[in-house]
């Protein structure tokens, strides 16, 4: 049996920019899978890349081009890039709840007594109606 070997093909990789290098312009990022991957890029997107570096926490940069693949698909290096785009993921659409209500009780735990005896004295079904819009059954 011949073992697969690497191959060149076109690539399409988005992660976080971790390193850039613009005397001899090179960058690197890190997928959500944890892969590093270096790549060239073109010296006149090097505004983009320097703001995909300063904003790694909060974007990402796609980067299309040709390089090597291994035999399962994965990126090993990028020889030549055609594309470059900041991409912005996905909010995260899991709500803690646990979190909200505690911040909920700090904030309540925060105000005059006075205050907190105005507040209405409804159930925890009727105050998820007010903060969520509906009930839950």
């Amino acid at each position: 049996m011949v073992a697969a070997e690497s191959y060149e093909g076109q690539v399409d990789i988005t992660g976080r920019v971790t390193m850039a290098r613009i005397d001899e312009p090179r960058l690197a990022l890190v997928t959500a899978g944890g892969q590093r991957v270096e790549a060239p890029f073109p010296p006149e997107r090097e505004e983009l890349v320097l703001t995909a570096l300063r904003d790694h926490s909060r974007v990402q940069l796609r980067v299309q081009g040709w390089g090597r693949l291994a035999p399962d698909g994965q990126v090993e290096s990028i020889e030549s890039v055609q594309q470059l785009e900041l991409a912005v993921p996905e909010p995260d659409s899991h709500v803690d709840h646990g979190a909200l209500w505690e911040q909920i009780d700090a904030l309540v735990a925060s105000l005059p007594p006075e205050v907190v005896a105005q507040l209405p004295e409804d159930s925890a079904e009727q105050l998820d109606h007010y903060i969520y819009g509906t009930r839950k059954r």
